[in-house]
């Protein structure tokens, strides 16, 4: 969205990066988001059910471990140590620089008139720019795994809903006069079923003596 080495100069050009950003960045969101959920199976649901499993946590706990556990990971994983490996390619470069330099270009915004390597050879430049490419995909396919982890844990999606009103019930297709009327008439069917049912009688059962035979005179 803003590289700092390639720049369209003529009328064509421009038209066709126009069109290209306009068709390209959503298929590559849509392809991005189609590999995060190839990856929630191993990187969230399983190592949920191990927390369950293993450690004996509820759902909702066991969420919400997982995902401050994976937060952690990710902002490590994006952030401070793709910033020492930069720090170690421009030792020039302080480390906020460095870190800078990161969540721009996580962020899609460019480079921030900072590229690495400008004193190297052609080889070089080449094999870093492939590097920087990677990190920029991959990272997105991790903070959109990331989202998703979120979006799961129960406070999470209360805080959402809290802040959204009634717009975020429409977006998943449910009004909230609809869900509010759903949640009555649950109560209503529980309190149908919430006193014990007796088909015994409480009267006690009087005990039959049998008839008594009357025997005929001869």
């Amino acid at each position: 969205m803003g590289s700092d080495s390639y720049t369209p100069t003529s009328d064509e050009a421009k038209l066709f990066c126009i069109f290209y950003c306009t068709l390209g960045i959503p298929l590559t969101l849509l392809l991005l988001t189609l590999l995060s959920h190839l990856l929630l199976p191993v990187v969230t649901h399983a190592p949920v059910h191990l927390l369950q499993r293993v450690w004996g946590l509820s759902s909702s706990r066991a969420v919400g471990v997982h995902a401050g556990l994976l937060s952690v990971g990710v902002l490590c994983l994006l952030f401070p140590l793709p910033a020492l490996l930069v720090c170690m390619v421009e030792p020039a470069w302080s480390f906020l620089d460095a870190l800078f330099f990161c969540f721009l270009i996580l962020s899609t915004v460019g480079q921030g008139g900072d590229s690495l390597g400008r004193g190297w050879g052609p080889t070089a430049k080449e094999t870093l720019q492939l590097l920087t490419t990677c990190y920029l995909l991959g990272g997105l396919v991790v903070v959109i795994t990331l989202k998703s982890t979120l979006l799961q844990v129960p406070r999470v999606c209360a805080v959402i809903r809290l802040l959204s009103g009634p717009q975020y019930a429409e977006l998943e297709g449910l009004h909230l006069s609809e869900l509010t009327l759903s949640e009555e008439e649950e109560e209503e069917e529980e309190a149908q079923y919430s006193q014990s049912i007796c088909t015994v009688s409480s009267t006690p059962l009087e005990l039959m003596s049998p008839p008594a035979v009357t025997q005929k005179e001869p």
